[in-house]
């Protein structure tokens, strides 16, 4: 046996390792994980009935049917289970985003190691998130949904688009788990507005390209569409509406649809401007890096390291303690949006809200120019980041522990990881 094309699967055999350990010493049975222990005990999970499980938590609180029912089984175990499983979700994400966006086997050792050290950061570098809601429920109703659509995704790039010749039992095997995780994504409210837009912009590029729609497409997209409508007509949604607002947020009734946008906008730019995550940093430095790099125009191109800088003297003043600047821009814990806020400051933040959205757009044709698929797919995973915290203007839990930063998070891991990998080729070609 030829042990040496799987060595490149011992940086995630160690990853997992090391999950396994850091998950065992997690306080698992915290925050929202009593509360299902004691809906389930009151509701039956696998009851059908209007009083069971699923029916009580669609008519009072939530439309993540399948998320809650995962959580209902997950608490209604031995916590260890959750413990190995979760452990393993996070490995297998760290394996999908080498499948998915690297074709260098050669390198495929590193490209290995780099997708598990960047989960491993996502984890240690948002562990107060993952940790809000408890453990458990903030990992089964937000990470599982993001690992369930890329390995959606992967099986439809490798098996779907690319036509492979299958058996009829390997066929059906396929499909079903397409829909099942596909179904597991979208039972997330947020992510099934992403999903929706990753559509679009699949199918965009397939009538651009003139590539042939496969007709599970079709499939997939009606299942979206039921999803929309099934969380549309869901009771329990208005229910948690009405009772987040009366608690949380009584002024969000009064909101109309420019308060919404205008909050949702702020939160977005805001979060990037005060430097509150490492990854946004990261991925501005890359793509202007990058975007130098395939110009002709270098000169001009030094422009682009602006977003980049103006994140990095934010991060050094909150660093540094200098509180009056700090506190000026820092607009992150701002309910209210802009339009709230004195003509003098609205104006300075929003000059900066358009420099770090702008320059990276103008990085992003650049990238558009010297190659059509890259900057298409850029594109369109910074709309989908984009809208997925913009989204979140129209919900009164908008402040709900930054968990609703969690999605747009991993599209800049994403982003990261792909524009380390198309600086290195750039590297091996020159």
């Amino acid at each position: 046996m030829n042990f040496k094309k799987y060595i490149k699967y011992i940086p995630f055999l160690i990853f997992l390792m090391i999950l396994l350990c850091y998950h065992w010493k997690l306080a698992v049975v915290t925050a929202d994980y009593p509360t299902f222990q004691t809906i389930v005990s009151k509701h039956p999970l696998w009851s059908l009935t209007k009083d069971g499980f699923l029916s009580y938590r669609y008519a009072t609180w939530s439309s993540r049917s399948l998320i809650e029912f995962d959580v209902g089984i997950l608490v209604s175990v031995p916590a260890e289970i959750w413990r190995i499983v979760d452990s393993v979700i996070f490995v297998a994400i760290a394996v999908l985003l080498s499948k998915l966006l690297v074709n260098d086997d050669e390198k495929s050792f590193f490209y290995n190691c780099l997708a598990c050290f960047f989960v491993g950061l996502f984890i240690i570098s948002f562990s107060k998130i993952l940790e809000s809601a408890g453990w458990l429920a903030t990992t089964t109703n937000y990470i599982w949904p993001i690992c369930f659509i890329l390995l959606h995704f992967y099986l439809l790039k490798e098996y779907v688009f690319k036509n492979r010749d299958l058996s009829k039992f390997k066929k059906i095997a396929l499909y079903l788990i397409l829909i099942v995780t596909l179904m597991e994504a979208v039972s997330s409210e947020q992510l099934l507005a992403m999903v929706g837009g990753a559509y679009v912009f699949v199918i965009g590029y397939c009538l651009y390209k003139k590539i042939e729609i496969p007709k599970v497409i079709y499939l997939f997209v009606g299942l979206i569409v039921l999803n929309f409508i099934y969380d549309f007509c869901c009771p329990g949604n208005v229910n948690r509406v009405n009772v987040v607002t009366k608690l949380g947020f009584p002024d969000y009734s009064n909101f109309n649809i420019i308060n919404k946008l205008d909050v949702g906008i702020n939160y977005f730019f805001s979060w990037i401007l005060m430097a509150k995550d490492i990854f946004s940093v990261i991925f501005l430095a890359l793509l202007a890096v990058y975007s130098y790099l395939i110009s002709d125009k270098r000169k001009i191109m030094l422009v682009t390291f602006i977003p980049a800088l103006i994140v990095l003297f934010f991060a050094a003043a909150g660093f540094a303690n200098f509180s009056d600047v700090y506190s000026y821009f820092d607009l992150t814990n701002l309910k209210y949006g802009l339009l709230s806020l004195g003509f003098i400051r609205m104006i300075s933040c929003s000059v900066l809200y358009l420099i770090i959205a702008l320059v990276p757009l103008y990085s992003v044709y650049m990238i558009y120019k010297n190659n059509k698929e890259l900057g298409y797919f850029i594109f369109a995973l910074l709309v989908l980041g984009f809208g997925s915290v913009i989204i979140s203007g129209f919900t009164p839990s908008l402040t709900s522990d930054d968990r609703i930063y969690l999605n747009y998070l991993f599209i800049m891991v994403i982003l990261d990881y792909l524009l380390i990998n198309k600086l290195l080729e750039f590297k091996n070609k020159n």
